[in-house]
């Protein structure tokens, strides 16, 4: 009995001092810091774009990697599964070589990869699809004779194939691959082996979840009806077009077995979790216009639970003051236009001048060819400038300004406040005065562009381009008010000026403004260097002229600089130093702004 005791207490610290020193040991691993990743052999891919497999990287001056014989095995089966899936069946690692240096706590790592030959599809073949011909297959798959056996792409050509018979309503399809290797010859076939099964039809459609919102809100953004066929692609499409209103926090729409049992139908079920309807927000800023600055606002963002919009927004800074209540109909009258209303009062102190305005502005706009917009808008405001200091102007001046503008715009942005890739572009026309009547009657008319293209997973280039042109039918400039002409120079476009001091200026530096305006963020380079924190390269571009006789294009400012900036959760900040090229008399050689989201 003792002796039984014993061997059993025996193994139970034996096991104890394994289990020791395998801890022991990772934690000595875990002492030293890679120093380098040498990776040998390797002609098909990168050492970057290996790496990027690996947890065993080389250390950077932002993150150290530590070394664990348990992590590299891992990262040497990771890279030949990759190796294998990207095509190179045979590819192969020797043991790695791991060298220690003990007086500086690093160790470098040796890989060498034997890659062997890449393997080819020699044939694509489609079996049992009798609705879809083998063309239209082929055409989808995105996969063609001669291309690399890749399985994502093998794996993305099953998932097309189901959804072209998704969308004809036969949602049970199943696809069968069959992949046939020559090792010999590395050459490779492919089988689809299609089962179509049946097609389906919508039958019933039931709402759950919305207490608050009204089916009929809800059943408006619907891109399918009961007695359809099923197309899979509306019902997605229908989800995210309710996810989109903003009345939502989740939105699934699906397909399911009819209450009624019968065979040839599918019921959708369209379910969602509403958002809280009303909505109160503060939030506080620093800016190098503005200095401190805050906003209050109080929402209700689903009215009677018809979707239409009614809040208050207030604003305060040291050189700005507003306060605005806006009313939003996203489906005006039974339609598909949007109704904007606000009313507002601001006063706002200006490089030449303070204006107080109170007035509101009439927003219908219509969304088509779904990244596609136009708007009308009438504005009605009334101005009152005072403490003028421009020249020859007035110090204290009235304005009513009655105009009509329109509006087309393409958006195709990934995010409206920090995009990464797509491209924005808009043309408006206004018409103030004449038959609207009003103190001043003007024309402008004005056209922006962006574009945003990503390079790899941590850079974005970035070009914009703004320009405009405005005349008036008694006496030029000066019959256009100041706060209604172009200016340029500030954190958001030329940013090596001051702000608005680019183009005219009185004997006092006081900026006048012009008729005709060309500004250009030529390029901007945007790189993530370590998790929030980034930096931007830029060059800015452009002048304000007074009349279309003074335009002239080579007549520019320009203003390259450097930014750095922080992407947090709860938003982009941004420092940019700009450089003034070619100081004239009075100007600086280069200015620092600090601001909220990019400059375009």
């Amino acid at each position: 009995m003792n002796g039984g005791r014993w061997i059993k207490t025996s193994l139970f610290l034996t096991l104890i001092m394994l289990c020791s020193a395998e801890a022991l040991a990772v934690k000595a691993d875990s002492r030293y810091v890679i120093d380098e990743v040498e990776i040998e052999g390797n002609e098909a891919f990168s050492d970057s774009r290996l790496y990027k497999v690996m947890l065993s990287r080389p250390s950077s001056i932002f993150h150290k990697y530590y070394y664990y014989r348990s992590i590299l095995t891992e990262d040497i089966r990771q890279l030949t599964n990759f190796y294998q899936s990207n095509g190179y069946l045979e590819a192969t690692f020797d043991p790695p070589t791991v060298k220690t240096d003990s007086s500086n706590m690093k160790v470098t790592i040796t890989l060498k990869v034997r890659e062997g030959n890449l393997t080819r599809i020699e044939g694509i073949t489609m079996f049992g699809n009798e609705i879809i011909p083998d063309d239209s297959l082929l055409a989808r798959i995105k996969i063609k004779v001669g291309d690399p056996l890749v399985r994502r792409k093998n794996d993305n050509a099953n998932v097309s194939i189901l959804r072209m018979y998704a969308d004809r309503g036969y949602l049970d399809a199943t696809v069968e691959p069959d992949v046939r290797v020559d090792s010999v010859a590395h050459l490779a076939l492919i089988d689809f082996n299609i089962h179509e099964a049946k097609q389906y039809t919508i039958g019933e459609i039931r709402f759950e979840g919305n207490e608050i919102t009204r089916h009929n809100v809800v059943r408006r953004e619907l891109r399918f009806k009961s007695g359809q066929t099923v197309v899979y692609s509306k019902l997605l499409q229908t989800q995210r077009n309710l996810y989109l209103t903003g009345l939502f926090q989740s939105v699934f729409v699906r397909p399911v077995v009819p209450q009624s049992q019968d065979s040839t139908l599918k019921d959708v079920v369209v379910e969602v979790r509403e958002n809280l309807p009303k909505e109160f927000s503060v939030a506080a800023g620093y800016g190098s216009l503005e200095r401190l600055r805050g906003k209050l606002e109080l929402f209700n963002t689903n009215l009677a639970g018809t979707a239409r919009k009614i809040g208050m927004t207030g604003r305060l800074s040291l050189i700005h003051r507003a306060v605005e209540g806006q009313f939003t109909d996203p489906y005006t009258f039974g339609t598909p236009w949007r109704t904007d209303f606000s009313v507002s009062t601001l006063y706002k102190k200006e490089p030449g001048y303070e204006i107080y305005t109170t007035g509101g502005r009439l927003t219908v706009g219509h969304v088509f060819l779904k990244k596609s917009r136009i708007t009308f808008t009438y504005r009605h405001e009334t101005s009152l400038l005072r403490n003028v200091r421009v020249a020859q102007i007035p110090e204290e001046l009235d304005t009513r300004i009655r105009s009509f503008r329109q509006s087309v715009l393409l958006d195709t942005r990934d995010n409206l406040f920090n995009p990464k890739r797509g491209s924005f572009l808009e043309w408006s026309n206004e018409l103030a005065g004449a038959f609207l009547e009003g103190t001043n009657t003007f024309v402008r008319t004005g056209v922006t562009g962006r574009y945003y293209l990503p390079w790899g997973t941590k850079t974005v280039f970035a070009t914009g381009m703004q320009a405009g042109w405005m005349n008036s039918t008694g006496g030029g400039l000066t019959a256009i008010p100041l706060n209604e002409r172009y200016y340029a120079g500030g954190p958001n476009n030329l940013r090596g000026f001051d702000y608005q001091k680019v183009g005219p200026l009185d004997p006092n530096r006081n900026p006048i403004g012009g008729r005709v305006l060309l500004v250009a963020n030529l390029i901007e380079a945007r790189r993530t260097i370590y998790k929030w924190f980034g930096a931007a390269l830029f060059f800015d571009m452009g002048n304000v002229w007074a009349s279309t006789s003074d335009f002239d294009p080579v007549d520019l400012r320009y203003s390259p600089g450097v930014g750095l900036r922080v992407d947090s959760p709860i938003g982009l900040a941004r420092v940019d130093l700009g450089l003034n090229v070619d100081p004239l008399p009075g100007e600086d050689s280069y200015k620092v702004y600090f601001s909220i989201g990019q400059a375009f």
